[in-house]
């Protein structure tokens, strides 16, 4: 499965998956993708594959605090994470 990533808050945020770390810009990745209904993606939205199965998440933006939660991902699908207000982590299934 693949995971888009962005952020939709006007602070710097950060993201833990999988043990991998990304930090994100304000608003960097926050379209997801280029065109609602298509594959392409955001050229500032980085993507993680992934086994399918469920992955704790750990998001945090400048001024918040750290928010866990778990999501669960299957084979051939494609989700987006972004770094919603408040610091909440909203995820989107794409296609």
């Amino acid at each position: 499965m693949r995971l888009l990533l962005g952020n939709d808050t006007d602070e710097e945020a950060v993201i833990t998956i999988n043990e991998q770390t990304i930090k994100f810009a304000a608003r960097a990745g926050s379209k997801l993708t280029e065109a609602a209904g298509t594959t392409r993606k955001s050229p500032d939205s980085p993507e993680i594959d992934l086994q399918p199965g469920k992955y704790k998440v750990t998001l945090k933006v400048a001024n918040g605090a750290a928010q866990n939660r778990e999501f669960e991902f299957a084979a051939d699908e494609t989700w987006g994470l972004l770094a919603g207000p408040a610091g909440v982590p909203l995820p989107v299934q794409l296609y």
